[in-house]
């Protein structure tokens, strides 16, 4: 059906196809494994979010990633202030105020 150069031509094609896949598989590999992590400390970490209520030394509310969690700041942040996660004690973030550069 094919003859010999016909099937030549179907396993370069083959070949061709295959390799292109694994290097696509490489490359999405290498993408995940460098990726910032998305959950846990370090993933909060420079995350922008929203204060709720006005946050001091003492504590407030802060709107993250569709969640409110506690948080304090070492200057004073008003209420619906865009706020910086700059760290995380226990269950406690602190912020700081973001301002677009």
């Amino acid at each position: 059906m094919f003859g010999v150069l016909g099937w030549f031509w179907l396993f370069i094609i083959i070949s061709v196809f295959a390799g292109g896949l694994v290097i696509v598989i490489i490359y999405l590999v290498l993408r995940a494994r460098l990726e910032k992590p998305a959950t846990g400390y370090e993933g909060m970490v420079g995350e922008i979010g929203r204060a709720d209520t006005d946050i001091t030394q003492n504590g407030g509310k802060v709107f993250v990633r569709g969640e409110l969690w506690n948080a304090w700041s070492h200057r004073k942040i008003k209420k619906n202030t865009r706020v910086k996660i700059v760290g995380i004690e226990g269950m406690v973030l602190k912020v700081e105020p973001y301002y677009e550069d």
